[in-house]
């Protein structure tokens, strides 16, 4: 089985999970314009690790990397905020000014150091 990859075109529309992990690409909110690359535990929401890169193309190149039989989850239903939930967000940004319980926060993990390498950094 090939696993699913995230692009241009999906990165912001949804994740990738596997039996573990959820791994995305989202804004980096502690460096404009950069992206961060993130993969979490889903079920604790434990970050395993993140990383923020000067461009799109580097943080889709890092998540795309991790060798994982992941599949494409579609983030949709994000509403006004007022409701999120697992596999929902319709391509709108989650976050904690979005969304008002506990299944979008996981979109914006803690702060990282940008860097132009696709080198992970453990966050844990």
């Amino acid at each position: 089985m090939t696993a699913t990859r995230l692009t241009q075109d999906n990165y912001a529309k949804g994740f990738l999970i596997d039996d573990e992990c959820m791994g995305g690409v989202s804004e980096d909110p502690n460096f404009q314009g950069n992206f961060l690359a993130y993969v979490v535990l889903p079920a604790t929401g434990e970050s395993i690790g993140s990383e923020s890169f000067r461009t799109l193309e580097a943080a889709l190149a890092r998540i795309n990397s991790i060798p994982r039989e992941w599949k494409f989850e579609s983030a949709s239903g994000c509403g006004g905020g007022e409701s999120c939930s697992p596999g929902g967000c319709g391509g709108e940004r989650c976050g904690p000014d979005r969304c008002k319980e506990e299944a979008c926060p996981i979109y914006l993990p803690g702060p990282s150091k940008a860097r132009d390498s696709v080198n992970t950094q453990s966050t844990g």
